[in-house]
This record gives structure tokens, sequence and C-alpha cells, in this order.
């Protein structure tokens, strides 16, 4: 899959790929993948992959839980999922990311993606926001108020 991602963005010169690898990933062997493409990146593992998500035009994963900030920070999101990898199976139904199965799926849509098109990935914002309301709660932007709410209560004793 990585291969896949790494040959559609070499296809696509005016496009810009910033790969952070994952905690246990191993480092070297994704930067010999990217085989020196001049518009294919590797950061450090330490990077804060929220800070790049928040400056980032789209978003790749193949599973990890940064798909939910990048579902969160409403970004066009990618999350390949090719026969036999099981990782992104908690994307694979929610209808808020796109879901190329293939080498070929994964390169036509980037290159939508890239080129702007008007492709129709069938992604439906209700369904991303149900999805994220399922899996995170509430979308109102006011869990710091309710955080405090509940420590305020647990302070007080009060049954929450």
């Amino acid at each position: 899959m990585k291969n896949a991602v790494f040959d559609a963005f070499r296809d696509c010169p005016n496009a810009f790929l910033l790969v952070k690898p994952h905690p246990v990933e191993n480092e070297p062997e994704t930067k010999a993948l990217i085989r020196n493409a001049k518009n294919i990146t590797q950061v450090s593992r330490e990077s804060d992959i929220r800070e790049l998500i928040t400056v980032c035009d789209n978003f790749i994963s193949f599973g990890s839980t940064a798909t939910i900030d990048a579902l969160i920070a409403d970004k066009t999101t990618m999350c390949p999922i090719f026969p036999g990898w099981v990782f992104s199976n908690f994307f694979n139904k929610s209808n808020s990311v796109i879901i190329p199965t293939s080498a070929a799926e994964t390169k036509a849509f980037v290159h939508d993606i890239v080129n702007g098109s008007e492709r129709k990935f069938n992604l439906d914002k209700k369904a991303r926001r149900a999805f994220l309301k399922k899996h995170i709660f509430e979308l109102d932007g006011n869990s710091t108020t309710r955080i405090v709410k509940i420590i305020l209560q647990m302070i007080k004793g009060d049954n929450f």
C-alpha cells in the first residue's frame, strides 16, 4: 500500500507528500521505498501529526488513530484497504473516507484529488458527522466545558 501511494505521487510532480512514520514503523525501510522522489519527504516520527494535519490539504492513512483527527479537521481523507489489510476496517463502512482497494484505484484517487477533479468519492458530510459523533461523542466544541463540569462534580462528590 505504501508503494501504491508513493507511486501515485511520483506520477503527480505538482503534488507534495509528507510521510510521517507510525511509531512502530521501520523508518529506514519506508525511506528506501520513497526512492529519493523529489516531491515525497519523510519527516521524523517525533513530529506531531496533529500539526501536520492542520496544514495539509488531504490526508492519507493506513488506519491509524490520526485518521480520526483528519476527519475532525474536515480533511479529505484516503484510507487504502487492500486485500488482507485489516487495520483500516474500522473506517471501511463509515462513508467518511476514500477507500481504494488496489494500486490502480489509489493512483486514480490521488490523481483526482491533486487535479481537483469533480469525481465523486461517495463521501457524505452527514455520514462523517454521524461517524464522528458515534465514536468521539459531541462535535459542538464544548468538550472542555463538559470535562470541567465532570471534574467539579467529582470534586464536590456529586453523582454524575
